[in-house]
């Protein structure tokens, strides 16, 4: 996994996080991606981070990424919230805005496991 993935997504982001999950070849990711980029550029209150699945394809093995656009939110840490395929601006928004007043618990109650949606799940302890 990359470092940087791993240090801005998973470990050291209190804000949400959105990756979006793209490839140069799809069009619904060259259509989508100044919407996205659009979103993110009106608020600070979340963090983007692109992932092209070529550039990164073992990112998108352990995150199930079986197409693309995909968008993938994390919350603490935590796969929250995740949706393949071209989706509204304004329904992408009230998904990150849910993501924002998750707790650090109420992450965790919600994280999203299974084969299809996250490669293992958590251990409770």
């Amino acid at each position: 996994m990359s470092t940087s993935f791993e240090t801005r997504v998973l470990t050291e982001s209190r804000r949400p996080v959105l990756v979006f999950a793209h490839a140069p070849w799809c069009s619904g990711c060259k259509a989508m991606a100044p919407r996205v980029k659009q979103l993110a550029a009106g608020h600070d209150d979340f963090v983007l981070f692109e992932l092209n699945v070529e550039k990164e394809p073992d990112i998108a093995r352990q995150f199930k990424i079986m197409g693309v656009p995909t968008f993938l939110i994390f919350r603490h840490g935590r796969l929250v919230d995740r949706k393949t395929g071209a989706i509204k601006t304004e329904r992408l928004r009230k998904k990150i805005e849910k993501a924002m007043s998750m707790s650090p618990e109420t992450a965790e109650a919600n994280e999203i496991t299974g084969i299809f949606r996250w490669p293992f799940k958590r251990k409770k302890s």
